[in-house]
C-alpha cells in the first residue's frame, strides 16, 4: 500500500510540474496566437486531443519510466525522479530570468539550473515541499479549462456552417481571384510610376488587359484580418479569428451554392465546404499530428530560452506553421533537408485549372513575396533563409538602425517579386490554356504590403514613419472580355473587392458591407483610409488621409537603390562600392592579404549538391576573423572566376564578429565555398584597396546583428 502510494504521489508531482513548466505556457502562447491552430485547421475532437496529450504525455511517459526503472533499483528511480523535478524545475524559472535585461542567456540558464538544483534537493530533504508540489496537481486542469473556455478557443470548437447566398444569380462568368501576401505596390513600380515591364512583364501584360486601381491600401497590416476584411467587405474585428465560424458570410459562401470552388486558402479558414477542385484540407479532415508537434516544440523552445541562446532555432515570426521547415540551413541533416514549397503550392493550383463546364470560382492566396525570402528571380531556392537585421521589438517586427539590414532585406524581397512575377504568368497562361482568361473576372490584388526603412516596422503601419509602404496595395480587375486597359485614380479599399465582384456578376449581398463596388459611380470618394493595426497585444484602427498615397519618398528611394529593370543586373549593384561590381578584381588590385580567413556558410553549397534541380548558392553569408575590428568601415568582395558579383558591409553579429550576407546572380554560382574569392575592401569608393581572404566552409546558418541600438 504505501509503494502504491509513493508511486502515486510522484505521478500527481510530474503531473503538477509539467503542467506549469510545459502545458500551461503553450496552453497561453495557444490563447494568444489562435491563429497557430486555425493555420492547422483543428477540428473540436483534435483540440480536445491536444489538450489531453499536452496534459498527460509528458508527465505520464516519464512517470511509467519512473516505475520500470524502481523494479531494478528503487534508489536509481529516486534519483531520476529528482533530476526530473530539478529539470523541470529550471524550465519553469528561465523564461523569466531570460527576460532580465542586459542579462546574458548563459547567467540565466546558470541561476535557472542553480534553483533546480535547490528544489531538488529541498524536495529530498522536506516532506512539506513534496507535499506542496503534489497539491499543485490540481493546477494543470484548471489551466486547460480556462484554454478551452477561453472566446477564441471555443469559436474554433464549433463546427463552421456554409451560409450561401439567398438568391440565385446568373453565375455564366468564371471568377478568378488571387491574393498575393506582402506586396506593396511601390516594389512593382518604375521612375515614372509604371509597373516595372522589364522586371515584372506579366503584372505588366495583365495590367495592359485591366483597370488598375492605382491608388488602393488595405485595412490591416496583418493577413489574419487583412484576408477575412477583403472577402466580407467589412472593416476587421479584431475580436474575430479568420475562421468561417466568426465569418459564415464571405465571397466562398456567396459563391458556393452556385460555383465550383477551387480554393488555396494556405493561412485562414474561411471556406467552409470543400469544393470538388479545393486545394488545401478541409476544415477538420485531420491535422498533421507530426508536424504540429514539431512546430510545438519550436514554439516552446523560443519561450524557454533566452534570445541569445535561441539564435539557431527556426524563425517562428514569418508564418503560423511549418516553422520546422521554415530555416534551411544546410545539408547535413534530415532537419535541414526540409525546405519550403510555395512554388510547389503554386504550380499545384495552377496545373489543377481545367476548361470549367459549370460556372467556376478560382481563389489562391499565395503567400508571396512574403518572408521567408528564399527565391532567386527564376524560381530558385537558396539557403540560409535567416531575415538578417529583422527583430522583433515589443512583439513587432523592426528593422536595426543600420540601413543595409534593410535595403539587403529589400534586395531579397525584389528578387523574390520577380519569382511571382513568373508564377502570376504562368498562370495566367494556363487561364488561356483552358480558354477560360478572357472570358473570366480576374481580380489580383494583395493582404497588405511591407515597408523596408531603418529602425522601423516591416508591416506595423503605426510603428514607421512610412505607414503608405504597408497601406498601398495592388488592385487589378480585369472583366470579362476586356481588351484595354486603363488605370483608374479614385481612392479605394481592399473592402471593395468583394462588392465590385459582386456587382460584375449581378449578385445582391445579403449582409452590410463596408466596402462598395468600385465599379458603382455612386460609390463615395473616401476622405480617410482606416487600417487597423496592433499596439500593445491589442488591434485597432488608425486613419490616414488619402494624400497618403501622393508620397513618393518611397519610391524615389528604392529607384536610387536599385534602379529599374531596363538596368541590367541593377538589383546586384547596390551599396557605396557599386563600382566594383562587374570589374576584374585584379583590375582593381589587390596587393596584400586579410590578416586569418573568413568563414562561409556551407548551406546553400550543401542543398545545391544534393538538391540541384532546386537550390542555388546564390546567397552568400559569412563572418570575418576575429583579428578584423568590426567598426563599421568594412566591406566584403565577393566574387566568382575572377569578377566582383557583390560588394556589402560586414557589421557586427551577437558576438561582435562581423558578419556579411550577400546576394549573386544565378549565373555567377559557383558550387563550392573553396571556388570563391572573398576580398576585404577598405578605403574610399574612388580609391577603394582590397585584401584577399581564404575562404572557409563553416556551419553558420544564422547570423543576426545585435538587438541593442546602433547593431
Amino acid at each position: 500500500m504505501q509503494s502504491r502510494t509513493i508511486y502515486s504521489a510522484s505521478g500527481l508531482q510530474l503531473f503538477a510540474l509539467f503542467g506549469l513548466a510545459v502545458t500551461g505556457p503553450l496552453l497561453d502562447l495557444l490563447v494568444r496566437n489562435p491563429g497557430f491552430l486555425v493555420a492547422y485547421r483543428v477540428s473540436a475532437s483534435e483540440l480536445w486531443q491536444l489538450v489531453t496529450a499536452l496534459l498527460f504525455a509528458m508527465p505520464l511517459a516519464t512517470w511509467l519510466f519512473e516505475v520500470v526503472l524502481s523494479l531494478v533499483s528503487r534508489r536509481l528511480a529516486s534519483a531520476v525522479h529528482l533530476m526530473v523535478v530539478g529539470g523541470v524545475t529550471c524550465c519553469f524559472a528561465l523564461p523569466p530570468l531570460g527576460r532580465i535585461p542586459r542579462v546574458p542567456g548563459s547567467v540565466s540558464l546558470t541561476l535557472a539550473a542553480l534553483l533546480g538544483v535547490g528544489v531538488a534537493f529541498g524536495f529530498a530533504r522536506r516532506r512539506g515541499v513534496r507535499h506542496f508540489v503534489t497539491a499543485l496537481a490540481v493546477l494543470p486542469p484548471v489551466l486547460a479549462a480556462a484554454f478551452v473556455t477561453d472566446p477564441a478557443i471555443s469559436r474554433i470548437r464549433q463546427a463552421p456552417a456554409l451560409a450561401v447566398a439567398d438568391e440565385s444569380f446568373d453565375a455564366s462568368v468564371p471568377v478568378v481571384l488571387l491574393i498575393f501576401d506582402g506586396l506593396p505596390i511601390t516594389s512593382l513600380l518604375d521612375e515614372n510610376g509604371s509597373i516595372d515591364p522589364y522586371r515584372y512583364p506579366n503584372f505588366t501584360a495583365l495590367a495592359a488587359q485591366s483597370t488598375w486601381f492605382r491608388n488602393t491600401s488595405t485595412v490591416a497590416g496583418g493577413t489574419l484580418h487583412a484576408v477575412p476584411a477583403l472577402l466580407t467587405g467589412k472593416y476587421p474585428n479584431p475580436s474575430k479569428l479568420a475562421t468561417a465560424v466568426d465569418h459564415p458570410r464571405n465571397l466562398f459562401s456567396l459563391l458556393a451554392g452556385s460555383y465550383d470552388m477551387h480554393v488555396h486558402e494556405p493561412r485562414t479558414s474561411l471556406f467552409a465546404g470543400r469544393g470538388e477542385d479545393s486545394n488545401g484540407p478541409e476544415p477538420g479532415s485531420g491535422v498533421d499530428a507530426r508536424r504540429l508537434v514539431a512546430d510545438l516544440g519550436i514554439l516552446y523552445l523560443h519561450m524557454l530560452l533566452p534570445e541569445d541562446l535561441a539564435v539557431g532555432l527556426p524563425s517562428v515570426t514569418d508564418r503560423w506553421r511549418g516553422f520546422a521547415g521554415s530555416g534551411v540551413a544546410g545539408a547535413k541533416s534530415p532537419a535541414r533537408k526540409r525546405f519550403l514549397s510555395r512554388d510547389s503550392e503554386a504550380r499545384t493550383f495552377t496545373n489543377a485549372i481545367v476548361p470549367c463546364v459549370d460556372p467556376c470560382f478560382q481563389f489562391l492566396h499565395l503567400v508571396l513575396p512574403h518572408t521567408p525570402w528564399v527565391y532567386s528571380e527564376t524560381g530558385m531556392q537558396y539557403a540560409p533563409t535567416e531575415t538578417t537585421g529583422l527583430i522583433s521589438v515589443s512583439g513587432d517586427m523592426q528593422w536595426r538602425v543600420h540601413e543595409w539590414w534593410a535595403i539587403h532585406g529589400y534586395q531579397r524581397h525584389l528578387l523574390q517579386l520577380a519569382f511571382v512575377d513568373r508564377i502570376l504568368g504562368d498562370l495566367l497562361a494556363r487561364l488561356k490554356m483552358t480558354n477560360l482568361y478572357d472570358r473570366s473576372l480576374i481580380v489580383v490584388a494583395s493582404d497588405h504590403g511591407a515597408s523596408f526603412w531603418p529602425d522601423e516596422s516591416r508591416r506595423n503601419p503605426a510603428f514607421t514613419d512610412h505607414p503608405e509602404d504597408i497601406l498601398r496595395v495592388p488592385f487589378l480587375l480585369k472583366l470579362p472580355h476586356q481588351g484595354a486597359g486603363s488605370i483608374d485614380e479614385r481612392v479605394t479599399e481592399t473592402i471593395d473587392v468583394l462588392p465590385t465582384i459582386a456587382n460584375v456578376l449581378g449578385i445582391g449581398i445579403p449582409w452590410e458591407v463596408d466596402g462598395c463596388s468600385v465599379l458603382d459611380p455612386a460609390c463615395p470618394e473616401r476622405r480617410e483610409l482606416t487600417v487597423f493595426a496592433e499596439i500593445d497585444g491589442t488591434n485597432r484602427p488608425f486613419t490616414f488621409s488619402p494624400d497618403i498615397h501622393e508620397r513618393s519618398a518611397s519610391l524615389d528611394r528604392k529607384i536610387a537603390l536599385f534602379g529599374t529593370g531596363r538596368e541590367a543586373n541593377s538589383l546586384f549593384e547596390v551599396g557605396a562600392y557599386r563600382g566594383l561590381i562587374g570589374l576584374r578584381a585584379l583590375e582593381v588590385g589587390s596587393f596584400a592579404r586579410a590578416p586569418g580567413s573568413i568563414e562561409v556558410d556551407s548551406a546553400g553549397f550543401g542543398l545545391m549538391r544534393t538538391h540541384p534541380a532546386r537550390f542555388r548558392a546564390t546567397r552568400i553569408v559569412g563572418r570575418l576573423p576575429p583579428s578584423l575590428t568590426c567598426d563599421g568601415t568594412l566591406h566584403v568582395a565577393v566574387a566568382t572566376a575572377g569578377t566582383i558579383r557583390a560588394v556589402v558591409p560586414a557589421l557586427p553579429g551577437r558576438n561582435g564578429r562581423c558578419v556579411f550576407s550577400a546576394m549573386l546572380p544565378e549565373a555567377a554560382v559557383v558550387g563550392a565555398v573553396d571556388e570563391l574569392q572573398l576580398y576585404v575592401v577598405t578605403g574610399t569608393a574612388s580609391e577603394p584597396r582590397l585584401l584577399a581572404a581564404e575562404a572557409r566552409e563553416a556551419d553558420l546558418p544564422f547570423i543576426r546583428p545585435p538587438k541593442r541600438p546602433g547593431g
